[in-house]
């Protein structure tokens, strides 16, 4: 592959952000943020040390409200600023877009130093990562919908699973494994050559240990 696995991540970032061939309102997604936009769709975080044949590809099912768990608002505010700025700019825009989002994925996914929880999605995997001895920047993590809903509708999953697909990034990031807590996006990986390790979302933490264990 060429690139950087960097410079792959936003390719297909851009993808996600930029593309007109998929509507996500029409099977129910939309924006949760303040002052976003119903097109809106996140494509996720790549770690900024992040390795080839090493790093993990987690994913989720469906992204919610950014400011959760009381996440502060600059978390969403940044997201959808340089997601704006993606879409009307996506050649010049991308390192800043790629800076920015580390940081407000950061935040959600991994909390801050004082205390601040993160979102409630990063608790079974930050788990298994505290498990493996591994730490946020060195994962990459998606959602199976790209498009926001507050609760996990089929038919938007669905629809982005056959659009983005998740073996594609997988591929395309040489992840060594995909966690995942998302039973549509651990079916559509079936006999795709991955190493696959799925949690449901009502998990316990013995199966997240087993799951360690496997990868390990």
């Amino acid at each position: 592959m060429s690139g950087s696995v960097h410079e792959r991540w936003l390719d297909y970032a851009v993808d996600v952000v930029a593309s007109t061939d998929h509507d996500c309102t029409k099977d129910g997604g939309g924006c949760l943020e303040g002052g976003g936009e119903s097109w809106m769709r996140w494509p996720g975080y790549l770690g900024s040390e992040f390795r080839e044949g090493v790093g993990l590809l987690l994913v989720g099912n469906v992204h919610r409200d950014f400011t959760s768990n009381n996440v502060p608002l600059w978390v969403s505010e940044l997201l959808v600023s340089t997601t704006k700025h993606l879409r009307a700019d996506p050649e010049n825009h991308r390192s800043q877009y790629f800076s920015e989002v580390q940081a407000a994925y950061h935040r959600g996914l991994a909390g801050d130093d004082d205390g601040g929880e993160p979102w409630k999605v990063a608790r079974p995997f930050a788990y298994i990562l505290r498990q493996l001895g591994m730490s946020w920047p060195e994962v990459a993590y998606t959602n199976a919908s790209k498009s926001q809903h507050d609760s996990a509708p089929s038919k938007l999953i669905t629809g982005c699973l056959s659009r983005w697909p998740l073996e594609e990034l997988a591929t395309r990031l040489d992840a060594r494994a995909v966690i995942t807590c998302s039973a549509p996006a651990r079916e559509s990986l079936a006999n795709k050559g991955l190493a696959v390790h799925y949690f449901p979302q009502r998990y316990s933490y013995a199966k997240l240990d087993e799951i360690a264990t496997a990868i390990l």
